[in-house]
């Protein structure tokens, strides 16, 4: 089993608090009781993407124990802590100048579990332990710069199978303990669409810098009835794309992930996914088998 290095993952945000809901709570482990606390902060980014202007609530999760190790009192803790009694929200000021606004750093990450009808749900999140109070006037922005390894690249289809005119780059983001996260990048600028496709080669290491575009919108479905007026039913759809504006030609040397590397990863990604699903029953289940054929990459 070779040594997987941590992707470069990094995330910048700026904005406005809209919202927070953390508190403290606590696990046991080898029978001595964790002081914990956690949650997410939302923060509300105005910043413009590709010629658009958007406006993104971004919801960030942040999480950690009291104590670290050593047995002193962990800094991010203190920072969540005092996010939790002294900042000022949006919601709680009801006026944007009197709410704080906040600068942080922090990393994408998926989130996965298997939904009712088994299939797995997946989706990035941003994680942070620390945000500041910002002083005087912000730029706002919601940036990330990652470093990857390419999985697939294609054209994005519609639910009718028409081209939307952007397209998804399928990247393995190594995180910690050597698993991967299958991460979907959106791509939109032309210049970048035509450099990606020229380029960056499935099992390519990549470096990636670009926008966060967290938004919602509304979605009406109209059914015919024999007679009467038609139903309709509205439903909000909420986004979280992670847009490519700029990147790398591919790595090469010691910084590039082997195609041993990704596909160990990618077998403990799935090991997770697997043991997650089956934790109600006592039976082990086998990581799958993992291959770099672009069709059994598990997600």
């Amino acid at each position: 089993m070779s040594e997987i290095m941590q992707s470069p993952n990094r995330v910048d945000i700026a904005g406005v608090l809209v919202s927070t809901d953390l508190k403290k709570g606590s696990f046991v482990k080898d029978g001595q009781t964790k002081d914990t606390i956690g949650g997410q902060i939302i923060v509300r980014v105005e910043q413009e993407i590709n010629g658009k202007k958007i406006v993104s609530d971004i919801p960030i999760h942040m999480f950690s124990t009291k104590y670290t190790r050593n047995g002193t009192i962990n800094p991010s803790y203190e920072s969540i802590e005092t996010i939790m009694n002294d900042f000022v929200s949006l919601a709680a000021a009801g006026n944007p100048e009197q709410a704080d606004k906040v600068t942080l750093n922090g990393e994408i990450r998926m989130n996965e579990y298997t939904g009712r009808d088994g299939k797995l749900v997946s989706f990035p999140r941003i994680h942070a332990s620390f945000a500041s109070r910002a002083k005087g006037e912000i730029t706002p922005k919601a940036e990330f710069d990652v470093t990857f390894a390419v999985l697939q690249k294609a054209e994005e289809t519609s639910k009718d199978g028409k081209e939307t005119g952007r397209y998804i780059v399928k990247a393995a983001v190594m995180q910690y303990g050597g698993r991967a996260d299958v991460v979907p990048f959106i791509v939109e600028a032309e210049n970048a669409i035509n450099f990606i496709s020229a380029y960056w080669d499935d099992g390519a290491t990549v470096r990636a810098t670009g926008k966060l575009n967290f938004t919602s919108r509304k979605e009406t479905t109209v059914t015919e009835v024999d007679f009467g007026e038609p139903q309709k039913r509205e439903r909000t759809i909420s986004i979280s794309d992670l847009v490519i504006t700029g990147g790398s030609n591919p790595i090469e040397g010691a910084g590039a992930y082997t195609e041993e590397q990704i596909k160990e990863a990618l077998a403990a990604r799935m090991a997770i996914i697997e043991k997650n699903k089956n934790k109600a029953t006592s039976t082990p289940t086998a990581p799958p088998k993992t291959t770099f054929d672009s069709s059994n990459l598990g997600f």
